[in-house]
């Protein structure tokens, strides 16, 4: 690809990393994010036996648990879904795309393409990856949190996406954001139909459009039918990409998160990061960092992605 045509992420609105934002992208044509390109790639990895290949209950709500199987629905598979994308509930996603070589430049191009809009930050990015997803209406993807930052692209269909602030604790208390950054664990994360009234964005995203949601934004999605399809466009087959990544910063959070846990075991009450001055952050930092390696030598801690 020449410097010409090299393919962009835009901010819709003034750009801040630390915040959600609307942006717009120029991938929705990419050979690799069309239906038969990720056919294949599905299956290379299923034959890989990679348990990159999930799928999700068609009956999933919001405040469902976020489970996925490694087994397609019962009487299909991977080419049915395809065939047949379709058909209502249809639900697959592809995790840890640079798995497969061919897709490692594609979430390079990406992490390129958006690297302008997050300046100094991006010099600091480390174990970028993607997670693909094909989903037919009516489907669900249910309320959670993600420890990465993701620059989420619709390339094709319609979905409703919300997504909540990332420091939004009456929506998503900080007890349970350290269980899922500290020990993977959504359990604290919940679903309240009173969410919906703090999300910061609740709108339909075309191909096209997209979202950058930094670390611990809350968000859910689902593909909408053809009668709820406000532009008036029937109800399509839909297929999107998070491209998501750490970096130092999100590195310091998660070591300041797995402190601020295990003071919470000592009934301490701390500040969450990025509420103290600089110099209590970095002692913070530092004795995160000794305090989860002895943790870890013991056998008494599981270092998280990213961390």
């Amino acid at each position: 690809m020449t410097q010409a045509s090299r393919r962009c992420i835009r901010s819709v609105d003034s750009f801040n990393p630390q915040k959600v934002n609307r942006i717009g992208h120029d991938f929705s044509d990419h050979p690799l994010l069309q239906a038969e390109a990720l056919r294949a790639l599905a299956k290379r990895l299923e034959q890989g036996q990679t348990e990159k290949v999930k799928f999700i209950d068609p009956n999933a709500e919001a405040g469902s648990d976020f489970i996925l199987g490694t087994r397609p629905p019962p009487g299909r598979s991977i080419d049915d879904l395809f065939d047949n994308l379709s058909a209502p509930g249809s639900w697959l996603a592809i995790y840890e795309a640079r798995t497969d070589p061919e897709y490692g430049p594609l979430i390079d191009e990406v992490i390129a393409a958006g690297a302008p809009l997050l300046g100094a930050e991006s010099r600091t990015i480390f174990d970028s990856d993607a997670y693909i997803f094909i989903s037919a209406p009516p489907s669900l993807t249910p309320f959670h949190i993600d420890r990465e930052n993701n620059f989420f692209l619709q390339i094709r269909g319609r979905k409703q996406f919300s997504a909540w602030d990332p420091n939004d604790r009456e929506t998503v208390p900080e007890s349970a954001v350290e269980g899922w950054i500290v020990r993977g664990s959504l359990a604290g994360v919940k679903w309240r139909d009173d969410h919906v009234r703090r999300a910061v964005v609740h709108e339909e995203l075309g191909p096209g459009q997209g979202l950058f949601m930094p670390s611990t934004s809350a968000h859910m999605s689902r593909t909408r039918t053809r009668s709820e399809s406000e532009s008036g466009e029937p109800g399509l087959v839909s297929i999107s990409i998070g491209v998501v990544y750490y970096t130092a910063h999100t590195k310091r959070h998660a070591v300041i998160y797995a402190l601020n846990s295990l003071l919470r075991k000592l009934k301490w009450k701390p500040q969450p990061p990025g509420h103290c001055s600089r110099s209590v952050e970095s002692i913070k930092y530092a004795s995160g960092w000794v305090a989860t390696r002895l943790l870890e030598r013991m056998g008494r801690f599981y270092r998280q992605r990213g961390m």
